[in-house]
């Protein structure tokens, strides 16, 4: 994989979106432990949080595609950095690598996630 591909993987994700969801589980955990303590769960969240936003993004990009590529050709799929199929696999994995920490959360983070995903793909 070139360094530009590497950037258009990361492009499509947009990571400040990731880290905002990151910094809000994070405020979450305080709220609800009174400590910012790192441990598995807070973790988890936030490996959560970070994947599932990036799935998300990753797929508004596809549906969007065509509006993309009049509006913003440089985006990763209208500029031929990333396919469609790739973009459609890329989702599939931060999705389950998502929910795979949601499921090592508890049941109840699962759903919610699930659920949250299933929102945000459509």
């Amino acid at each position: 994989m070139t360094a530009d591909r590497a950037l258009a993987y990361v492009q499509i994700v947009r990571p400040v979106n990731g880290l905002m969801q990151a910094f809000a589980v994070a405020i979450g955990f305080l709220v609800v432990e009174h400590t910012i303590i790192a441990s598995s769960s807070l973790a988890l969240g936030v490996i959560t949080a970070v994947f599932t936003t990036g799935a998300s993004m990753v797929a508004n990009d596809y549906w969007d595609r065509n509006v993309d590529a009049i509006n913003v050709p440089t985006r990763p799929i209208p500029s031929g950095q990333i396919t469609p199929r790739q973009a459609v696999i890329f989702t599939i994995i931060l999705s389950l690598a998502g929910l795979i920490a949601a499921f090592a959360t508890n049941i109840a983070c699962f759903g919610i996630a699930l659920i949250s995903l299933g929102i945000a793909l459509v």
